[in-house]
């Protein structure tokens, strides 16, 4: 699963900074028709969410981004209906 690789992949770049999603979530996230980069890119930009608002990231601010980079059209055409 590219969503678990890519968590996995930033977790140890990151000192082992980690977020735990529940297989549920990571199974939505999976359902969504993005490319690896794709991916990558809204997890780090998550953190950065989180990070700016002192939080600890989680599907919420994966969520948040995925709304950020495309527009609800786009969106409902990856996820197959409007997060």
């Amino acid at each position: 699963m590219l969503w678990r690789y890519a968590i996995d992949q930033l977790r140890a770049e990151n000192n082992g900074e980690y977020v735990e999603l529940h297989s549920s979530e990571l199974e939505r996230l999976a359902e969504i028709k993005l490319n690896g980069n794709e991916i990558q890119n809204a997890i780090r930009t998550a953190r950065q969410l989180a990070a700016d608002s002192g939080e600890r990231w989680n599907s919420h601010h994966i969520e948040q981004t995925l709304r950020i980079m495309f527009d609800p059209k786009r969106l409902e055409e990856l996820f197959g209906k409007s997060l």
